[in-house]
């Protein structure tokens, strides 16, 4: 009876500490839970209160109001036959002359910018990675562009917007494009084509004298050899397919567009 009296008293003694340990945990946890909440709580508050909270901006075309964000960052990316672009505005100037907002930019190397919409927007195009500042007579925003991994290419008519241009005299298919990868991107110069909206007649084998590489951050002029007379000039009319080489791997591309699967994807919409 004093052995099992021992026993029992041990593991009732045993019992009483794990409760108390758990209880000990549970009224910690509950002090994190509320330290983080409360955190939480005031860093909400702060953000709401600070004018000049940091930002992000990762969609191409984005409006960014440099009287709310004095910093953000851009993704520098393509689509449609655009150059990667952004739209600044100071919303707490209200002016109606010129000199009311006088917008600059600095490291034209990294970005330029113009006001195509008026005085109170300044559009900013930019083409390669690094870290710009625009600013009006009142506010500033610093503008770090980002490339994202993988392949990110622009595809666009030389000399027009859409996504070709065709000299007849030449009998060719004009095309700028712009590489923003981090690596080297080659246009191959078989295997291309222009495919015509309504007629298989008028479609034609494209190619080039040789494969044509485009560096990081670099934009080439290219022109896509018809196999016979290009019948009219219309730049919206056929559609250009070829062969990109990017890190070892081949890929079909159309304008704006590769191959992946058997989907058509914008390079940048690509996990890479």
């Amino acid at each position: 009876m004093k052995k099992g009296g021992n026993f029992v008293g041990s593991k009732k003694i045993t019992i009483i500490k794990r409760m108390l340990r758990t209880k000990q945990e549970e009224s910690m946890k509950n002090i994190l839970k509320k330290g983080i909440l409360s955190f939480g709580v005031m860093l909400f508050l702060f953000l709401i209160g600070n004018n000049h909270a940091y930002a992000k901006v990762y969609d191409v075309y984005s409006y960014i109001d440099i009287a709310k964000h004095n910093n953000v960052s851009v993704y520098l990316e393509s689509g449609d036959f655009k150059l990667p672009y952004y739209t600044f505005y100071d919303s707490e100037i209200d002016g109606d002359v010129w000199s009311d907002y006088r917008w600059s930019i600095s490291n034209k190397s990294i970005a330029s910018g113009a006001c195509d919409y008026g005085w109170d927007e300044y559009t900013v195009d930019v083409k390669k990675p690094g870290k710009f500042v625009v600013k009006t007579k009142k506010n500033s925003c610093t503008v770090k562009v980002v490339a994202r991994n993988g392949l990110q290419f622009n595809f666009a008519a030389d000399g027009g917007t859409g996504a070709y241009s065709i000299n007849l005299r030449k009998n060719v298919f004009k095309v700028k494009i712009a590489n923003y990868s981090k690596k080297s991107i080659t246009i191959l110069k078989s295997g291309a084509s222009a495919k015509h909206e309504d007629y298989k007649s008028l479609d034609y084998k494209l190619k080039l004298s040789k494969n044509v590489t485009i560096k990081p951050y670099q934009t080439k002029t290219i022109s896509f050899k018809a196999n016979k007379q290009i019948a009219y000039d219309d730049d919206t009319a056929w559609t250009i397919y070829y062969k990109i080489k990017y890190k070892g791997k081949t890929y079909k591309a159309k304008d704006d567009y590769i191959r992946i699967g058997k989907k058509w994807k914008y390079p940048y919409k690509v996990k890479w």
